[in-house]
């Protein structure tokens, strides 16, 4: 049984490899049409009960794509505009890479550099802190930190050093 598994497996893996797509590619594909069929299948416009101004997602295709995107898919189902809260804090990141990819010429990874960008940061840690005005708010309470993500971490220890 699990032999037939793994050369079914095998057999789409060598299709999709004569069609030119990887396997990530195709998943992709298949997670957006899948969330997009979600989308469309999802009883909202149904349904009045229900009030939607407002969505909140991260900055991927998928959910804000023009014309696939699931948001855009949502809007459709109202028939009216949403309010987009789409999280940047990620979108610096490829144009950064391209930066230390152009100035050092090669990357070796993504937690590591070398090249001139390394050698200028060289001892930066033990440079002054610039003076800052806090920028006071109340943080909402969690209370299980190990229930976030990565980047929700992350952004919550950027909001609590501002607020400082």
């Amino acid at each position: 049984m699990a032999q037939r598994g793994q050369k079914r497996r095998a057999e789409e893996t060598e299709e999709l490899r004569n069609r030119g797509l990887s396997d990530m590619a195709q998943r992709d594909q298949e997670r957006k049409a899948e969330e997009n069929r979600r989308a469309k299948e999802w009883p909202i416009g149904q349904t009045r009960r229900v009030t939607c101004n407002k969505v909140g997602c991260d900055g991927t295709y998928v959910n804000i794509g023009v014309k696939e995107g699931i948001i855009r898919n949502m809007e459709l189902i109202l028939n009216r505009p949403l309010q987009w809260f789409v999280c940047l804090l990620h979108a610096n990141e490829l144009p950064l890479r391209h930066l230390f990819a152009h100035v050092d010429r090669t990357t070796t990874g993504p937690r590591s550099l070398t090249g001139e960008i390394r050698k200028s940061l060289a001892g930066c840690e033990k440079l002054s802190v610039v003076s800052s005005k806090p920028i006071e708010y109340t943080l909402c309470e969690v209370t299980n930190k190990k229930d976030l993500s990565t980047d929700q971490l992350h952004l919550m220890e950027i909001c609590e050093v501002i607020n400082c």
